[in-house]
């Protein structure tokens, strides 16, 4: 009792500092293209090199990313990254104090800022089942979720505030303090976390795979994929997630395109219809809990890719006067984004009950770099099919896509219960 009231403290510790560094990160994703258009004039290529800067460390280095973190105290690593991303970013402001900011700098402090947030990324999500039982899991990532989609409804607004207010540079600097929270927040926790060397030897109790191939890093990862690859739950969630990036994709290389030139949005309107999303993100994770206890984590997680495809045809779909435009896109947020953050609980919750704990890490860096890499791929089908055969063709092809995702699921044992959570 005395251990699950000290998780609960520590829990909520780390939902504060996490909830002030998403909004940290929300200005800084705002004001870094600011600061290269508004100090350095940077250009369309120079705007498209940064965006890749940014994603590019998402597939590159997420398989190293999760044999760190089971070969490393989790917290510790959390710690480091986020004082490390305070810095990195505090240079840009000093750099323009000093009229010494170029693209060059932006370039790799963007690299380098991405590539430690996919090092914090999969620690934090391997991190969050040591604070919380795993019954308690959904409830949990639906706090953590609540933050990010109430960030999604504010953060915009309140960067464009500091933006205006502070300049670009300095609200990056709010950004890099936030960071500065985030890593106080966690020097305060308390509950025991796995000893690297635990972690091994339950890896080598766990995995006949681990034990018999030899040392090194290649061979742990290996070890890592086959336990998410050998589990059909997990198997049946990275391939569903990969389709879901892969149609996403698609669909996010283009929306904007469309709904500003094929229907002729102004921005101040598509920030209103699209900050809708926000508040249907914020709905789905205060409903998620309910909803999986109502339904079932498989039921839960067909009906919501099924109402999130019909809800993604309302965007090619929009046709004729203004205020039915509007309708068709508020159709697709209110639905659309909800029905996606219940999935994403969802999902994310089983899949930290479902891995072994000896490789959650690794498990945690597949899903990532699966997903990372469908991501891009289907953004580069996307713009090349958009191109060949139109903007409003391709998205009813990406928007159909979604089809695959709810019938993976329907088809496989999670649909029917068989996960680990759902029988607990």
């Amino acid at each position: 009792m005395r251990l699950e009231s000290q998780q609960r403290s520590d829990f909520h510790k780390f939902w504060a500092g996490q909830t002030v560094s998403v909004f940290g990160s929300m200005v800084g994703r705002f004001a870094m293209p600011l600061v290269a258009i508004y100090v350095l004039g940077a250009d369309a290529r120079a705007m498209g090199l940064l965006n890749a800067a940014e994603m590019a460390p998402g597939v590159a280095i997420s398989l190293f990313a999760g044999l760190l973190a089971d070969r490393v105290r989790r917290r510790p690593t959390m710690i480091a990254v986020d004082l490390a991303r305070a810095v990195l970013l505090a240079t840009i402001p000093l750099a323009v104090l000093a009229h010494r900011l170029s693209m060059g700098h932006l370039y790799v402090v963007a690299l380098a800022v991405s590539a430690l947030t996919v090092l914090f990324d999969v620690a934090y999500q391997s991190y969050v089942p040591s604070l919380v039982p795993a019954g308690d899991l959904v409830d949990a990532n639906s706090k953590l979720q609540a933050t990010a989609s109430l960030a999604e409804v504010t953060g915009f607004g309140l960067a464009g505030v500091l933006v205006q207010v502070l300049t670009a540079p300095l609200a990056v600097l709010v950004d890099a303090l936030s960071f500065v929270v985030s890593a106080v927040s966690l020097l305060f926790i308390r509950t025991p976390e796995r000893t690297p060397a635990a972690a091994a030897a339950t890896e080598a109790a766990a995995s006949e795979v681990a034990s018999e191939s030899p040392a090194g890093a290649w061979a742990d990862i290996r070890a890592g994929l086959h336990s998410l690859w050998a589990n059909p739950v997990l198997r049946t969630l990275i391939t569903a997630g990969g389709l879901l990036e892969l149609f996403s994709g698609a669909f996010g290389a283009l929306i904007m395109l469309f709904v500003s030139r094929d229907l002729g949005l102004r921005p101040a309107l598509m920030g209103v219809l699209f900050s809708v999303g926000g508040a249907s993100s914020l709905l789905g994770a205060l409903l998620a809990q309910p909803v999986v206890r109502r339904f079932g984590l498989g039921r839960t997680l067909v009906a919501m890719a099924a109402v999130w495809t019909v809800a993604a045809l309302a965007v090619p779909l929009a046709h004729g006067p203004l205020i039915m435009v509007s309708a068709f896109l508020v159709t697709q947020q209110l639905l659309g984004d909800g029905c996606l953050t219940i999935y994403l609980i969802t999902a994310t919750s089983l899949r930290q009950a479902e891995a072994k704990p000896a490789f959650l890490g690794r498990v945690n860096a597949g899903f990532n770099f699966v997903q990372g890499g469908s991501t891009l791929l289907g953004a580069v089908a996307g713009g090349l099919l958009g191109s060949a055969i139109g903007l409003r063709p391709t998205l009813f092809l990406a928007a159909g896509g979604f089809v695959l995702v709810a019938l993976r699921l329907y088809l496989s044992p999670v649909a029917r219960g068989a996960s680990t959570l759902e029988r607990s």
